[in-house]
């Protein structure tokens, strides 16, 4: 593409700063639980967004001083979330925002979840805590605002859901300077929100940001005449249900207060009693990319009032609980027991008809290959007004016989990882997977690639190409039958730019602004500085010595022209630089043979080209 080149002004460069308020802070404290494998990628999602996109947003939109704890990693733990909150010290004029992303559950004390911390299998008394308690803990900090966010589960049994494919955005995204100030510094209250209801799972999408975080952003960002915290929240709750429903095809509904929460009403109410009208099995269904059993199980629970639970507790040949080895399905306690489990709501009623649960064949933990008998039994549970209890343990053990299967998965025939390395520009790759674990599920793609032509037995990444001057590196995960293979995914950094120069000239005896002199003439292109600036310079020597002439200013005699680049490739022909014969005649100390070189050079100073020297002749 061709492009016109102008002269540059040299207007002398003002630099403007901002003042902020002195004496009010920004208090952020942020839990993420980076290290879980199965939310891990989730967590890593949220933190550049908030660390990377929200924090500097809030800074540049407020002014705002900001104070910061972060905990990820191996420091998401209860102790050092007991420390920051009791290390915390505010003044009555300050913000509290505290987040928290990571597993939870309800223990029945109220509508929101309690958090668990630190590593599945430790002792759960050590590492769980109530958001509600965190709320109420900084509520007695001095502040002007105060927002406490959980991102967990709320159901009585129950890990972060990951369904769906979302595709977000947000690196390069500048949100509403608007919103953040009228939220930040005009406003004042508490506010406590969870990212779903009691009972309910909080979802992501595979390897991304979580769908409630992604409503949290888009939120805050949305363009509007005037916004409040309650506008806000609401907003927030909305676009999670959509995106859940639309991604996942789930129901996710986050809630929050403001002020003190009451809890329920303090009179206990009435114990359900439930009862089991029949149980039925289904073997070898494909669930989620895994095989396993269904249970269906339909029951009666008379003075049910609130939500509730069927769970599936499972037992060897000799009627021994069946213990968990890898923390995915099986009960919260020290010493884990291999289980399965299913929430219910209001919306059942007294009778809860075919309620079905799940329960993958290699989450009962069996080796070898010889068919043997395996149990199961089944426990009801509710909450209401009174809290969490049993409303009914049935004592029948419900046998099946199980020969243990040895899953496999390929890719490309072969079980071992693998790495795809792709130019600055980009490619796609098609890989053939092959398992008798049912539908395979891709977890992770990275947020520069994309899937296509997804089918049964294959699929195809496709990655764009790099805009940025650093490599680039990610991975994936293939995942069927229980097992795994990791796609390495690198990529070449955008090449550097370069120039070439096609020809200098020069033009005698011209007249500018009255000024008599020569026009250099440059015809140049340049490659990879789309958006930038680009320099033409003309450096004059003197041609007894080759040295730089220099100007009355103590400078060397330069004379430059400089223009906007707008195309990846961009030609510019006929560039000129107009030289004054007086600046010669005063640098040159009275020599009459000069000659000259022009240089390409970027906005950094950085030399991308250099011409041959063009000599030249003047005398007064």
């Amino acid at each position: 593409m061709k492009q016109a080149f102008r002269l540059l002004l040299m207007l002398p460069l003002l630099l403007l700063t901002g003042q902020r308020a002195a004496g009010q802070t920004f208090n952020f404290i942020y839990f993420s639980d980076t290290n879980d494998s199965r939310i891990g990628k989730n967590s890593e999602e949220a933190n550049r967004y908030f660390l990377n996109n929200f924090i500097p947003q809030l800074k540049k939109s407020t002014g705002l001083d900001v104070w910061q704890k972060v905990y990820t990693g191996g420091s998401f733990s209860r102790d050092n979330l007991e420390r920051a909150l009791d290390g915390l010290s505010t003044d009555g004029d300050d913000i509290i925002f505290f987040y928290y992303s990571g597993h939870g559950y309800n223990d029945g004390s109220s509508i929101f979840p309690t958090m668990t911390l630190g590593l599945q299998g430790d002792d759960l008394g050590s590492r769980t805590k109530r958001i509600l308690d965190v709320y109420n803990q900084l509520r007695r900090k001095p502040h002007k605002l105060l927002v406490v966010i959980a991102e967990a589960c709320n159901a009585v049994y129950s890990t972060r859901g990951v369904k769906g494919n979302a595709v977000v955005s947000y690196d390069a995204y500048e949100g509403n300077n608007d919103n953040y100030y009228e939220l930040f510094r005009n406003s004042s209250g508490d506010y406590l929100m969870s990212s779903c209801s009691q009972g309910q799972k909080s979802w992501s999408p595979m390897g991304g940001l979580s769908y409630f975080a992604t409503a949290f952003r888009d939120a805050i960002d949305e363009r509007r005449t005037s916004v409040t915290w309650p506008v806000l929240l609401d907003a927030v709750a909305s676009k999670t249900r959509s995106y859940v429903d639309r991604y996942a095809g789930e129901t996710q509904q986050p809630q929050w207060i403001s002020g003190g929460y009451s809890g329920r009403a303090a009179t206990a109410t009435a114990r359900p009693k439930g009862g089991i009208t029949s149980v039925t099995q289904e073997h070898n269904v494909t669930k989620d990319g895994e095989k396993g059993m269904k249970i269906r199980v339909k029951l009666d629970m008379t003075g049910y009032d609130g939500n509730g639970y069927v769970a599936a507790y499972f037992y060897d040949g000799l009627k021994n609980p069946i213990i968990d080895t890898d923390g995915k399905y099986c009960t919260e306690e020290d010493v884990p027991k291999a289980a399965t489990h299913e929430n219910f709501g209001p919306a059942y009623g007294n009778q809860a008809d075919g309620l079905e649960i799940f329960m993958p064949y290699n989450q009962l933990h069996q080796a070898g290959t010889d068919a043997r008998k395996l149990y199961f039994k089944i426990d009801i549970g509710y909450e209401s007004g009174s809290g969490l209890g049993k409303a009914y343990s049935d004592d029948t053990y419900y046998g099946f016989s199980f020969t243990p299967w040895q899953p496999y998965l390929t890719v490309d025939g072969s079980t071992d990882d693998i790495t795809k390395h792709f130019d600055e520009d980009g490619g796609r790759e098609t890989y053939y997977v092959d398992t008798n674990g049912g539908e395979y599920t891709l977890w992770g793609t990275p947020s520069w690639c994309t899937i296509e032509d997804r089918r049964p037995s294959q699929f195809t990444i496709v990655c764009g190409s790099n805009p940025y001057r650093e490599p680039r590196e990610d991975y994936m995960l293939v995942k069927a039958a229980g097992k795994e293979i990791r796609i390495d995914i690198t990529q070449d950094a955008k090449s550097a730019p370069h120039a070439g120069i096609n020809s200098v000239s020069i033009t005698h005896n011209t007249f500018r602004n009255n000024w008599k002199g020569m026009i250099v003439h440059v015809d140049f292109s340049v490659e990879g500085l789309k958006g930038s600036k680009v320099y033409a310079v003309a450096d004059i020597y003197n041609a007894l010595n080759s040295l730089p002439l220099i100007s009355p200013q103590g400078q060397t005699l330069s004379y430059y022209a400089t223009g906007n680049v707008t195309y990846d490739n961009t030609i510019f022909e006929d560039v000129t630089i107009f030289i004054p014969y007086a600046a010669i005649h005063l640098s040159s100390g009275g020599s009459n043979t000069f000659f000259l070189n022009v240089r390409i050079i970027d906005d950094g100073g950085n030399e991308l080209a250099k011409s041959d020297n063009v000599g030249f002749y003047y005398s007064m």
